[in-house]
């Protein structure tokens, strides 16, 4: 076994050389009334998902990035924050790169 200053500065490398891992996610379409979208922004930036994209038209369409074993968690997750007032659509799978940090 090397020693703990090895695995260290092995891990420093690893971070600073920007290594990535690419995951699968499904994108989900939320849509709300404008009257609530600074609060559905609110929750899903302080969940740490990633808004892919916003459009605005008669309502407001958010694209997320939901990691597929969570999409069942998330709806309930934010269908009880929002009290059932946003409509909760799931999209197709993607994968996207993502930076790897080792432990």
């Amino acid at each position: 076994m090397q020693p703990n200053c090895c695995n260290k500065a092995a891990k420093a490398g690893i971070i600073k050389a920007g290594l990535i891992k690419q995951i699968t996610v499904r994108i989900v379409d939320i849509q709300c009334d404008y009257t609530l979208f600074g609060k559905v922004e609110y929750l899903l930036k302080n969940g740490n998902y990633v808004i892919q994209k916003v459009d605005y038209s008669n309502l407001v369409n958010i694209f997320v990035q939901v990691l597929v074993d969570e999409v069942p968690q998330f709806s309930d997750w934010l269908t009880e924050k929002t009290n059932a007032e946003v409509l909760i659509d799931e999209l197709e799978l993607e994968i996207v790169a993502v930076d790897y940090l080792p432990d």
